[in-house]
C-alpha cells in the first residue's frame, strides 16, 4: 500500500512538473482539456475537475476568461445579489455537468486558474453572458443597480476541436 501510495505521488509530482514545463514556456495551456463540473460558484467561476492526462485529474476552480458578472458574496446592492444568482443559476443550466477549458493560464486569486468555457454543444460561455446581458467585459463599468438590462438574442459558437 505505501509503495502504490509513494508511486501515485510520484506520477503526480511528475505530471505537475511536466504541465509547468509546458506553460513556463508558454504560460497558456491550450486545451481543449475536458471537465466535469463540480458546482458553479457563480456567474464567472465555476469548480472543475479537469482530465488533464489518461486516468488523471485536478480539482480547480476556474475563472472565466475576459467577462465580470454580478457579485453574490458582496453586492452593492439588493439588485446586484438578485441579478448575480440569476447569472449563477443561467451557467448551472448552460453547463450541466461536462465543459471545455481552453487557454488556460494561472489566475491571481485564491489558487483559481482563468481560462475560456465552452459546453459541451460548443457555446463560448463567456460570450453567452454577454450577449444576455449577464456579463460585461472586463475592465467595463458595471451598472448592476441600475436599471435591469435587455439580453441579446445571439449566442456566439465556438466549438472546442476533439
Amino acid at each position: 500500500m505505501s509503495y502504490v501510495l509513494s508511486m501515485s505521488r510520484i506520477a503526480f509530482l511528475v505530471l505537475l512538473g511536466f504541465i509547468t514545463a509546458l506553460t513556463a514556456e508558454a504560460d497558456t495551456l491550450p486545451g481543449p482539456i475536458p471537465a466535469d463540473v463540480v458546482r458553479v460558484i457563480d456567474g464567472d467561476t465555476v469548480k472543475v475537475r479537469a482530465h488533464i492526462w489518461v486516468n488523471q485529474s485536478v480539482e480547480v476552480s476556474v475563472r472565466l476568461a475576459g467577462v465580470d458578472t454580478p457579485e453574490i458574496n458582496r453586492p452593492e446592492c439588493r439588485a446586484e445579489r438578485i441579478k448575480a444568482d440569476a447569472a449563477k443559476d443561467a451557467v448551472a443550466a448552460l453547463v450541466g455537468d461536462e465543459l471545455f477549458l481552453t487557454d488556460v493560464r494561472l489566475g491571481k486569486y485564491a489558487g483559481r486558474v482563468v481560462a475560456n468555457i465552452g459546453t459541451i454543444d460548443g457555446t463560448d460561455l463567456g460570450e453567452y453572458l454577454l450577449a444576455t446581458g449577464q456579463a460585461v467585459r472586463d475592465g467595463e463599468r458595471d451598472s448592476w443597480c441600475d436599471a435591469p438590462s435587455t439580453p441579446s438574442a445571439e449566442i456566439v459558437s465556438t466549438a472546442p476541436a476533439p
